[in-house]
């Protein structure tokens, strides 16, 4: 997989951001730290492979992907084709990152969205519900996603700074990009808290969902 990318945000992970590099280590992985305030990456063993970015300050988990992805277009532009994000929670499991890589070559669509099995919130699945009713999209806010580059640059241009992760998803349709739903299993985690403020991204996303424009989506069997 040596045109693929993987961007991982993290702020005070432990052992999982450990066993995740472990796992993908032969990847070129672009490690977001958002300024944590443990000792977790002090544990990591660098390597040509894995490039480690600090922030001095928190910039938050969408800000880290948006600077994960600019990192890639500077510095990785030439060799990569496709882009993937995921968590460094561990709710993510590195199993599936080969089988949705392999996937996106295969079928030659512009996104593929790891749909999660188990939702965190019942807002979530609230979310997933009315866009998969309307779109035959079925896990908007799921974190683990590959793009195709060339696509992924052009709607990251457009993203504001109010960026959230279903902004991504909605800029893919408006521009009738090819998106495909693929299911990963993952584990409810109550205990987790939100990435970002919920209450602001349900009332974004809920503002988006009568969009006019026509999509081309192909779901998973």
């Amino acid at each position: 997989m040596k045109d693929l990318a993987i961007i991982i945000p993290c702020r005070n992970e432990g052992v999982s951001i450990l066993n995740i590099l472990r796992k993908l280590k032969k990847n070129n992985i672009i490690l977001i730290n958002d300024a944590s305030t443990n000792n977790t990456l002090k544990k990591i063993i660098k390597s040509k492979k894995l490039n480690i970015i600090t922030n001095s300050k928190k910039i938050g988990y969408e800000g880290s992907i948006i600077k994960g992805i600019k990192i890639i277009k500077k510095k990785y532009n030439s060799n990569i084709k496709y882009i993937l994000t995921m968590d460094a929670d561990g709710d993510h499991n590195p199993y599936y990152v080969r089988k949705i890589y392999n996937k996106i070559k295969k079928l030659n669509c512009d996104l593929i969205i790891g749909n999660r099995t188990k939702k965190n919130r019942k807002s979530e699945e609230l979310i997933s519900n009315l866009f998969m009713k309307k779109y035959n999209l079925k896990d908007p806010l799921s974190g683990f996603k590959i793009y195709k580059k060339k696509k992924l640059y052009k709607v990251v241009s457009e993203c504001t700074k109010k960026y959230f992760l279903v902004d991504l998803c909605i800029l893919f349709l408006k521009h009738n990009f090819k998106i495909v739903n693929m299911s990963i299993n993952t584990k409810k985690n109550s205990s987790r808290r939100p990435r970002v403020n919920q209450k602001t991204v349900n009332k974004k996303i809920l503002s988006h969902f009568f969009l006019k424009e026509s999509i081309y989506l192909i779901s998973d069997n």
